[in-house]
């Protein structure tokens, strides 16, 4: 019988396919072609933005474009890289009125070969609106222990690209223009706390936002609030005992109030057994609230109590009373 040898023709196939070569990344010296089509879009540019779109590169081994920006003159070597990207088109946002921008684009591959930066494109931004009125004003007073009293303002943030500031204005009367008489601040926070008021006055707010060309938005919805003074209690006085065990709580109506809280505790500064709730009365001088038959008081037991105010639509206290403490009955 006829032997046929093939470990040596598989021995040279093995050292065959072991010794050929092929082409790698390392040898890849192409760039790719440059961007096709670069331009602005203008019907999307405007008010401190210009939107840049340019055709989709086709190569296999295609990375990514450079998006590459200079300003006031289209000198080669001032151009600096604003972004990396593989979309093919971007939004600059945030740019200056006073400023002309140019811009090339270049592509790049995965061996890091980078193709020419095509033709130029430029633009000076356009101020075309005004911001949007801002939203959601609110006010609210506060006159509470270990702080100054104060007017807080806050508001939801505008979203604009060319946004730059916010003005608030202040009025003690509830028809006012948005004017330098009136003009209290600009600020680019969404919220402040305003200390300069006298307690028991109220006050009247309106906030516009301000763009980058200066343009002022509507004024937004006037809203006003004011710091109360703080509740003083008559009745039971402080100190007081043989009390009921369900005593009449009395103080002072406050000018500007909305409702009350009376507030009973088991010690001085915790311990809060009942909160009773009274809605500010439309005559007379004062405000009572009589302990409830449930929870119970104890017998010849020290408690203490405390009145919150409350103005406009805020779920925080606006001012407190003194603490005061009285003993119930044996």
């Amino acid at each position: 019988m006829k032997k046929i040898w093939i470990v040596p023709i598989l021995t040279a196939l093995l050292v065959f396919s072991c010794t050929t070569t092929t082409p790698t990344d390392e040898d890849d010296l192409t760039p790719p072609g440059v961007p096709a089509n670069f331009r602005i879009d203008g019907a999307l540019s405007g008010d401190g933005k210009v939107m840049l779109k340019w055709n989709a590169n086709d190569e296999d081994d295609f990375r990514s474009y450079r998006l590459y920006r200079t300003t006031n003159s289209d000198i080669e070597t001032t151009y600096t890289l604003l972004i990396e990207t593989t979309q093919n088109q971007y939004l600059n946002v945030g740019l200056d009125y006073n400023t002309t921008y140019y811009y090339r684009l270049s592509a790049i591959d995965n061996n890091g070969n980078e193709s020419e930066k095509g033709n130029e494109v430029h633009l000076k931004p356009q101020n075309l609106n005004p911001p949007a009125t801002p939203q959601g004003l609110k006010v609210y007073g506060y006159n509470v222990p270990n702080e100054t009293a104060r007017i807080y303002v806050q508001w939801a943030p505008n979203t604009e690209t060319d946004f730059l500031h916010y003005n608030v204005y202040k009025s003690t009367s509830d028809f006012f223009a948005t004017d330098s008489t009136t003009f209290l601040e600009n600020l680019t926070a969404t919220s402040f706390s305003d200390t300069d008021i006298t307690i028991g006055t109220k006050y009247y707010y309106k906030v516009t936002a301000v763009d980058q060309g200066l343009k002022e938005s509507q004024s937004s919805d006037m809203r006003s609030d004011l710091a109360l003074a703080n509740p003083v209690q008559t009745s039971p006085v402080n100190n007081a005992t043989g009390q009921s065990l369900r005593p009449t709580f009395t103080w002072q109506k406050l000018d500007g109030a909305t409702k009350y809280n009376v507030i009973v505790q088991a010690f001085s500064q915790s311990g809060e057994i009942w909160t009773g709730t009274v809605v500010q009365p439309t005559t007379g001088t004062t405000v009572s609230m009589q302990f409830p038959v449930s929870p119970v008081l104890s017998k010849n037991t020290v408690y203490y109590w405390k009145v919150a105010s409350f103005s406009s639509d805020n779920i925080q206290a606006n001012s407190y009373s003194l603490t005061w403490r009285f003993t119930t009955t044996n």
